[in-house]
């Protein structure tokens, strides 16, 4: 996704917005590839030293 200059601005969660707020989330990792991370878990590989 090409970069426009304009920052992507995400709200501060409230109690009224969560679900505004999660959408935007959701665009904004995946724009950095970041998405798979929330949904799968992270997972540090072992040192194989």
């Amino acid at each position: 996704m090409a970069n426009s200059g304009v920052p992507f601005q995400v709200p501060m969660l409230t109690k009224r917005n969560y679900d505004n707020w999660s959408l935007r989330m959701v665009a904004l990792l995946g724009t950095h590839d970041v998405w798979e991370i929330v949904e799968k878990g992270l997972v540090i590989p072992e040192n194989e030293g």
